[in-house]
């Protein structure tokens, strides 16, 4: 996992960033320019299927003082029906 220096993209330490992307609706707290410098930079990887994310198909990005969690948009994808699937099944079991 890449640590960011505290000399490369100072905005984006100190606080957490969260890049959100479902379809056409998107949430981000990260100003697009330096979200691009950042996925050209750093290169980051799918850690569920290891792909290479690039600004097209990145889904979810988590940053505080490293990359905390990367998804691209089908691995998000998969990973929020198996949520929903738990959550089906657990509100199914309090009833």
């Amino acid at each position: 996992m890449k640590v960011l220096r505290d000399s490369s993209l100072k905005l984006l330490i100190n606080r957490k960033k969260i890049f959100l992307k479902r379809g056409p609706l998107f949430y981000c707290n990260i100003p697009p320019h330096e979200l691009k410098i950042f996925i050209k930079i750093f290169r980051p990887r799918c850690d569920m299927c290891r792909g290479v994310v690039v600004l097209e198909n990145l889904g979810y990005l988590r940053v505080r003082k490293e990359i905390e969690l990367v998804l691209c948009e089908k691995c998000l994808k998969d990973y929020l029906e198996y949520v929903e699937r738990g959550v089906k099944k657990a509100v199914a079991a309090d009833k």
